[in-house]
């Protein structure tokens, strides 16, 4: 599976729309600190063919050269945005970041392995590649369990309308056991349901725009553990009261309700 999606995802995250390397030596870079556009006859040469395909075109010398076609988006978006949060009025970086921003996330997934994203391997570039996949087994199964439990709760509520309608859900024990065994399934089915989508979006913040280990909040650690434990303690409290009266009015029993139908009635 990961071999499949590579060359399709590797257009996004090596380096210009289609390019050539020539067999010679590399131009200067341009301007702002972007990577130079790759010739007219290189992207020519490369239209239509997939990342790794090899490619010839006549160079401006009249030489006939020969490469590699590689996708460059991500890259030249990454410069270029690099270059404006130097200088904001780069025109040529702006430009270069308007039309390769769609690709800006896939260029920033190599931020992960190295520092400046033009000097990606593609050994880095395949790492980069493979973290876009999520492992199978878990999102199976997370996925599975959390619309098997779904359709047990919908179970368990149908055949307790039925019994209430018929009015012998008190002769089926069995019933009243299974809705008290069930009792965690809607916890657990919404905990499965944010692990599957948690999981399942990673490594990106924003797909195509922001991946995760670029996402480090600016707050401090003591903040982070501060708003914590208030919100542990808030909680805590809350089942401890919780817990407190359902032990008390468990304890009285239906004469709890107040009806006037039960011998131990509370009375105010």
């Amino acid at each position: 599976m990961k071999r499949r999606l590579f060359p399709l995802a590797a257009a996004g995250l090596a380096l210009a729309a289609a390019a050539v390397h020539a067999q010679s030596a590399p131009p200067a870079g341009g301007p702002g600190g972007t990577p130079p556009r790759p010739p007219p006859g290189a992207v020519q040469a490369c239209e239509g063919k997939a990342a790794g395909a090899q490619a010839s075109f006549t160079g401006r010398d009249g030489r006939s050269l020969t490469g590699v076609c590689e996708s460059q988006n991500g890259v030249l978006a990454v410069k270029a945005l690099e270059a404006l949060r130097a200088n904001r009025n780069d025109a040529v970086a702006l430009e270069t970041l308007q039309a390769h921003k769609r690709d800006l996330g896939f260029g920033l997934l190599l931020k992960r392995y190295v520092a400046d994203v033009s000097q990606a391997t593609p050994e880095m570039i395949e790492q980069a590649v493979n973290d876009t996949v999520p492992r199978v087994v878990p999102m199976f199964w997370g996925f599975r369990l959390m619309v098997g439990m779904g359709f047990a709760m919908l179970m368990l509520f149908g055949l307790s309308f039925y019994s209430t309608l018929k009015s012998n859900f008190l002769d089926k024990p069995w019933l009243l056991k299974l809705a008290f065994w069930m009792l965690p399934l809607p916890w657990l089915s919404c905990e499965l349901g944010w692990f599957v989508a948690e999981y399942g979006r990673q490594p990106w913040t924003i797909y195509g725009v922001l991946p995760t280990h670029l996402s480090a909040s600016t707050l401090s650690v003591a903040s982070l553990y501060g708003s914590l434990a208030g919100f542990v303690g808030f909680y805590t409290v809350l089942l401890v009261v919780e817990m407190f009266l359902m032990v008390k009015f468990a304890r009285i029993g239906p004469g709890s309700l107040g009806t006037g139908r039960y011998d131990n009635e509370v009375h105010a």
